[in-house]
Formats: structure tokens, sequence, C-alpha cells
């Protein structure tokens, strides 16, 4: 006998055996998929970029744009981080200057959930003159790579990953790779802020010191200090994203940069080298959407075997 199901269809139940709509099977699998997905989201750090606009820098150089530099810049630190965590940064272009502004801050362990990033767009010879790379995720504009390390109490870390030796409008001399400064100003966002609780809390012996669970237990990061006081940022001559910068290379996020954000907002899962890769489907998304074609294949196998089975 035939029937209706609650999908609007008709399917043809036999004796001893269950049969199901096509609509309720891909529903069905078309659920437990969008569960795997949301499960892969919450498994690491999510950045929500919002761009606010602006003019951008007129003498910048390169031919690249801001907002693929952010993002190239962003995913680095989701890669780099791998606790759940989400955190919307406003950014754009500003004759204000280069900064980074703490919005909002909550939760146990307390981390930033909102900030503002700033780029400076003047073009006075006293403030930075921007590189904007058009391809952020490659380095081909540099011909060599380095990667430093000290033992700062907690064994030997890594202190810096940088490239030199530019060619073409990278080597214009006097300019800044914008990668570089978006990596810095959202490292400013995941901890070490000069608003943000723990580090008004950790900065007052003029440094950060890493525990247990975090790598490089005993390492102990110096802070930069000047006429006002301690900084937010690492007093490493050379290296660190979050240090200083120089021009015509670029620096990618070493181990430093790393556990010092993680110690300060309590991250505890980390991946230490998040070298750029271009983001791939989740393998369990993969699974789910497999799994998806397969029941709908086998479904449709079924159904014809009853068509045939009824001629």
């Amino acid at each position: 006998m035939e029937r209706n199901s609650i999908y609007g269809d008709t399917y043809l139940p036999k004796k001893g055996e269950c049969r199901c709509s096509l609509k309720f099977l891909a529903i069905t699998l078309l659920t437990c998929n969008l569960a795997i997905i949301s499960a892969s989201d919450v498994l690491a750090l999510s950045i929500t970029r919002a761009f606010m606009g602006g003019n951008p820098q007129a003498t910048a150089i390169g031919g690249g744009n801001l907002i693929d530099i952010f993002n190239v810049a962003a995913d680095m630190w989701e890669q780099a981080v791998l606790d759940s965590h989400n955190l919307t940064l406003h950014y754009g272009w500003s004759p204000s200057g280069t900064t980074h502004q703490l919005v909002h801050q909550d939760g146990v362990p307390t981390r930033e959930t909102e900030g503002i990033i700033l780029f400076s767009n003047k073009q006075d010879s006293g403030t930075f003159q921007y590189y904007l790379d058009p391809t952020p995720h490659l380095n081909e504009e540099y011909q060599t790579y380095t990667e430093l390390f000290q033992d700062l109490g907690g064994g030997r870390i890594n202190t810096g990953r940088i490239f030199g030796n530019a060619i073409g409008t990278a080597a214009t001399p006097g300019y800044t790779d914008l990668l570089t400064t978006a990596l810095h100003e959202i490292g400013h966002a995941l901890g070490i802020s000069g608003a943000h609780s723990s580090f008004i809390a950790e900065k007052d012996d003029g440094d950060i010191d890493i525990h247990d669970p975090r790598p490089f237990v005993g390492t102990t990061i110096p802070l930069a200090s000047n006429f006002s006081g301690i900084t937010s940022h690492i007093d490493i001559a050379f290296g660190p994203v979050m240090a200083s910068s120089a021009h015509n290379t670029r620096q990618l996020l070493s181990e430093v940069d790393i556990v010092l954000n993680a110690e300060l907002s309590e991250f505890r899962h980390l991946n230490l080298n998040p070298i750029y890769t271009t983001p791939e489907p989740n393998a369990l998304i993969l699974f789910g959407t497999g799994l998806l074609g397969i029941g709908i294949t086998f479904w449709k196998h079924k159904q014809k075997e009853m068509e045939n089975g009824k001629s």
C-alpha cells in the first residue's frame, strides 16, 4: 500500500523492510553534516573581521589591499591558537595612526572579545609608509629566510621567523610590510594589550613568565619600556612580531609571540609553527558531505529496485 510521508513524497514499505523518503534521508544526513561543521568551528580561535573602510594610504606601494592582507594575518593567528574563542575585530584606514583599541573583554579566563585596529594612512615622513603585498599568502618578494632562537629560561625557543633581502617593489627603501604590521596589531588583541586585565596584572615586574600548561615553562619574556613606563611590546631587539619591525622585511609569528599571548589569555592548545596555507575544508566536513552523498546514492539504488519489483 502506498502511503504519504510527512515530507510530502511517497514510499512503498515491504514486509520486513524499513523504507524512508529521499527527503527524510537527505534532511537527516544534512543535519548530521551541519552538526559536524558546528562542532569543527568551535575547536579553534575564530576572528570575525569587520572592515570599516577609510582611504588607503596614498603613498602605499605594491598594489595589494588591506582586506586581503588583514585576512591572511587573521588566518595565521587562527592557525596558531587552537582553543575555542570568538574575537571580533573592526579594522580600517585612519589618519589617527596605526593602533589597537580594546573595546570589550570578559569571560573566564578573561579575553578580549571585541577590538578596533586602525592602520595609518598618513603620508608624512614621520610615519610608517606601507608595502601592500598583492599576494600576502606568498613570500616570493623575499630571497632569504632566517629563524632566530634564544634561551629565555625555559629552553631554546624560536624568537624570529624573518624574510629578508627583498626584491622588486618590496625592496623600495623606507617601506614597511603591512602584513607584518597586521600580525602585530592582531597580536595586541589576543593578550599583549595595555588595557587587557591579565597584562596589567603581569607587567609590573617588566616581563611575562610562562607557566604550565603552556610550552617552554620557565621562560621569561622581557617587556620593552619607554618614558611612559612598561609597554605592550617584547624587548627583544629584532625578530618577534610583537617587538619592533624593520623596513623591507617580513616577520611571521614566532614561538615567543604565540606563547606570550597564550599565557596572557590562557590559551592551552597551540600550533607553534602556523605557516600560512590556503584554508582547506575540514576533514570532518568532507566526511559528512561524503556520507550524505553515499546515503542518497543508496536510497536511489533501493528505490530503483522497488520500481523494478512493481513492474
